[in-house]
């Protein structure tokens, strides 16, 4: 399990522009810091300040434009964009996997029971947790399987080690295995094209 950092951005991306948060116009403006609470958030993936829309946001990687997102999108609302897209849960892969967690509300609340030291979640960790840090620990599998269905336009699917199997001499097909959709999430083609535009992006020049 890991921390997936910023190519969790993605997700805090759909999830904004799908819910109004944010559009294909809206801009923040990154000057190497992001004030809440009393705390200092920071973004040191750019050199420069800049006023960046989403596209740009994710090309640059910028901290401070995903902070704001996070801020008005709430942990709460992050965490059920993460449990669309299979991130925290387990895929079903035949050799056994971890689940993960995905940071928000009632994740932390889960948590708190077995360790009773844990605050409570705060407005500074869905800050944290729209830029992939905060409680979020994936599987490598998971976030391949979360970006597969970014690309392909919302179909989660379970991923397979087998393909097909055959007699020992490979004459015969003795088992075909066919692919298991295991979700299917709403979002819009516009959402997916300004996302799919920023990571197109991100391998740019200047990315």
């Amino acid at each position: 399990l890991y921390p997936p950092g910023s190519t969790f951005k993605v997700l805090t991306a759909i999830a904004g522009l799908e819910e109004g948060i944010i559009d294909a116009s809206t801009t923040y403006t990154c000057e190497g810091k992001f004030e809440y609470g009393g705390g200092t958030f920071t973004c040191s993936n750019h050199d420069q300040p800049m006023t960046l829309d989403v596209t740009q946001a994710i090309k640059y990687s910028c901290n401070v434009f995903f902070y704001n997102v996070g801020q008005a999108l709430t942990g709460e609302h992050l965490e059920q964009w993460c449990d669309r897209f299979g991130l925290g849960n387990v895929t079903g892969i035949e050799i056994g996997e971890r689940a993960g967690q995905a940071a928000g509300p009632t994740e932390r609340d889960a948590n708190r029971k077995n360790d009773p030291s844990l605050r409570e979640w705060q407005g500074g960790d869905d800050v944290n947790a729209a830029i992939g840090q905060s409680d979020n620990l994936f599987t490598p599998l998971q976030l391949a399987n979360y970006m597969a269905a970014v690309v392909n336009g919302g179909t989660l699917y379970q991923p397979t080690l087998v393909k097909n199997i055959k007699t020992y001499d490979y004459s015969d097909v003795v088992q075909e295995e066919e692919p298991t959709v295991i979700g299917t999430i709403e979002f819009s083609d516009a959402t997916r094209n300004l996302v799919m535009q920023g990571m197109s992006e991100v391998t740019a020049e200047g990315g």
